[in-house]
């Protein structure tokens, strides 16, 4: 099943990257686009520069839209990774009670996060050795 996850979120990452690309080449020809017409703005006639440059003013809110998808997607990416690692704490802290509960005792759960170990049942070890 793990397996699975992985391989479900390196296909995700490849199409979240690809729409970047794609973002990305649509932000580049807009504002490509967008400088090519001020200048033609700037240099007509004053009374035809608004041919111009309006135009220009919906591309730039193009590139302004683009820009907002792509921080939107990578700031749902960051929600969901902390979402998976919210659960993984609570499965950790949900293991560590069960253990409590049966009467193990004094339990220490390692894992990359650091150790757990009950801070009550700690400081009665501590006390008992003194």
């Amino acid at each position: 099943m793990q397996k699975q996850k992985n391989k479900n979120s390196l296909i995700n990452l490849k199409k979240d990257n690809e729409s970047e690309q794609k973002l990305d080449e649509i932000i580049n020809i807009a504002l490509m686009n967008y400088k090519e017409m001020i200048d033609l703005g700037y240099q007509t006639d004053p009374k035809y520069a608004s041919n111009f440059l309006e135009p220009a003013v919906s591309l730039i809110n193009s590139i302004i839209a683009a820009e907002k998808i792509k921080i939107d997607k990578r700031l749902e990416n960051k929600k969901i990774s902390i979402q998976e690692k919210k659960i993984k704490l609570l499965q950790k802290k949900l293991e560590l009670e069960r253990r409590k509960m049966n009467g193990i005792g004094m339990e220490m759960v390692e894992n990359e996060e650091g150790i757990f170990v009950d801070r009550n049942e700690l400081l009665k070890k501590l006390l008992n050795k003194e």
